[in-house]
């Protein structure tokens, strides 16, 4: 597939708004915005497992993937270590994350998988250490409780996109390295077409503009009262999910509803909930809705402009998403416009 075909990075558009010159603060008492250097070819990228633990082909898989980004992957020798579920000790896994910000001849980070953990180092992460070294932060998933902590903490722009393990597809490739290597004004992101990936569904009509804040509907749910949450005021949330069924992702939309997470967002976007329909083997939900059924009952009553089906999430060919930086959504016409550069 030629890239050419589907990206559009640098072009004006025109009847959009114009992203602000200059960063407000991201709400409240939040810091000012920081954006990391964007890269050149041949850079070092620091591989990470923040979370879950990794096998040794795992990690090879991880190494393949940054190599194909024309980067050089580095990692310390002990990131294959195990306890429980976890890539060791919580000790050596913020002492992993705070290194690579640390270490100046490493230019980007990539998580390595995503799983469960991040959220458990939140409290040690160096965050005035992470603002004085930006980086380009790369993960999702999981990472998603970093990525919040970053942005709140340190006021790191950070992306979400693939993991390590990742299927680094010609298409998923494309658009991560329009967010390394180039800087723009605008960017319009395209949906992967293919026979068997229907066109996004628009829930709610309508159009917004705002930052874009985001990423995997349980992580954002466990965060919810943490210090490292962030409001939605204002904003354009994009979530993502696996592997849950309709009554659990029905039971997290709500209570992010009925804490008032979304009274004062912009527009609600969807990515492709991989595996989230009922299970045959439930027969306690033998009359189950179907996730389309629940988000539609969720958009009616929040009443923002809603898709479903943005190609992003816990599948191949995925969009890469700065989280902290000005968008366009356009729920009617499936359309998603960034406003600014995701890098300096």
């Amino acid at each position: 597939m030629n890239r050419k075909t589907f990206l559009k990075s640098l072009f004006a558009i025109s009847g959009l708004p114009i992203a602000a010159k200059s960063f407000k603060r991201f709400s409240g008492s939040e810091l000012e915005i920081v954006k990391p250097p964007k890269l050149k070819k041949g850079d070092k990228i620091g591989i990470i497992a923040p979370g879950a633990y990794i096998v040794r082909e795992e990690l090879n898989k991880a190494i393949e993937n940054a190599a194909a980004l024309d980067l050089e992957p580095i990692y310390r020798e002990d990131i294959l270590s195990i306890s429980g579920y976890l890539a060791g000790e919580d000790k050596r896994r913020w002492e992993e994350v705070n290194e690579m910000f640390e270490r100046k001849e490493i230019k980007a980070i990539l998580c390595a998988r995503g799983g469960y953990g991040s959220m458990r180092i939140l409290d040690k992460i160096d965050y005035n250490l992470v603002r004085k070294n930006p980086k380009i932060f790369i993960g999702y998933s999981d990472i998603t409780a970093l990525q919040f902590g970053l942005l709140k903490k340190s006021g790191l722009v950070v992306l979400h996109g693939p993991v390590g393990i990742s299927s680094f597809d010609e298409f998923s490739i494309s658009y991560l390295k329009n967010f390394l290597f180039e800087n723009f004004d605008s960017f319009e992101y395209e949906n992967y077409k293919s026979d068997d990936r229907a066109e996004p569904i628009c829930l709610l009509e309508g159009e917004a503009e705002g930052r874009l804040i985001g990423g995997n509907l349980s992580i954002l749910v466990s965060l919810i009262g943490t210090e490292w949450d962030i409001d939605y005021d204002e904003k354009i949330v994009f979530i993502e999910e696996t592997d849950e069924e309709p009554y659990r992702v029905d039971r997290m939309l709500t209570q992010m509803r009925l804490t008032k997470k979304f009274e004062k967002a912009k527009g609600i976007i969807f990515g492709v909930f991989n595996n989230c329909e009922r299970k045959a083997e439930n027969p306690a939900y033998e009359n189950s809705f179907s996730l389309l059924e629940v988000l539609k009952d969720f958009t009616e009553k929040v009443k923002l402009p809603c898709s479903y089906g943005f190609s992003f999430g816990h599948i191949p060919n995925k969009f890469s998403l700065p989280i902290g930086c000005r968008a366009y959504f356009n729920a009617s016409r499936s359309k998603l416009v960034l406003l600014e550069s995701f890098t300096n």
